[in-house]
């Protein structure tokens, strides 16, 4: 049996890291909503792959931090808040594969940004009712 090392983080990181997720998110709701107002097809186009970028980048940093925090053993605020907060953002989230992501899907899209969104402001609210 291996002994993993022990990681932790301050509720006061966990709570910036899980933020930022919502932020990001966030920013995505904001290029969608200018894919309304714009009739150009080009302009279109592009704000659609910064929108695929955007929601590549988030895809990635979860998977990442997730893969990451599995080398550790947790504790602590990881443990009882951060890593279940990934877990739901990744697992339990429809996360819609970036290559379909596109203009006739797009509220697939949506509802994949507002399980992210809303599992981190669930975390956000729970660890915020913690007391350290």
């Amino acid at each position: 049996m291996t002994n993993k090392q022990q990681v932790n983080i301050s509720k006061f990181d966990a709570l910036n890291r899980l933020s930022s997720y919502s932020e990001d998110v966030e920013k995505i709701y904001e290029d969608i909503r200018k894919l309304d107002l714009i009739n150009d097809k080009e302009k279109r186009k592009i704000i659609l792959n910064e929108i695929k970028e955007k929601y590549r980048s988030i895809k990635e940093n979860l998977k990442a931090e997730w893969n990451q925090l599995e080398k550790y053993e947790t504790v602590g605020v990881v443990s009882k808040f951060y890593l279940p907060a990934l877990r739901d953002m990744l697992h339990n989230s429809t996360l819609l594969p970036v290559n379909q992501v596109a203009f006739k899907n797009i509220d697939k899209l949506q509802h994949s940004l507002y399980d992210i969104k809303d599992y981190a402001e669930y975390w956000i609210n729970q660890l915020e009712q913690y007391k350290i």
